[in-house]
């Protein structure tokens, strides 16, 4: 009886796993199409093609400022931090 509970909390806990990293992996693998392979249906995860340099356009397109919106997410997250602080420690 005891195998068979740890047999089915472990089937639970494994599936729990896969439904938190499948948006991930979803997420990186889409990172890494075309525009075109990205909606094209029925999806696939793993790209055909590898288009690394998504990353680079991202990060330096002019009508996006990747960079301040990186930026502000460290300032928010630094401030957050800070403000929990303090208010715990008191």
């Amino acid at each position: 009886m005891r195998m068979l509970e740890r047999i089915i909390i472990h089937t639970i806990l494994i599936l729990g796993a896969i439904a938190t990293i499948l948006p991930f992996v979803w997420m990186v693998s889409t990172s890494l199409k075309s525009p075109a392979e990205a909606l094209q249906f029925p999806p696939s995860l793993i790209p055909k093609e590898w288009h690394f340099e998504n990353y680079t356009k991202a990060w330096f397109r002019p009508e996006v400022s990747f960079l301040r919106y990186f930026t502000n997410t460290i300032y928010m997250a630094f401030m957050i931090m800070i403000g929990t602080l303090i208010t715990s420690a008191l």
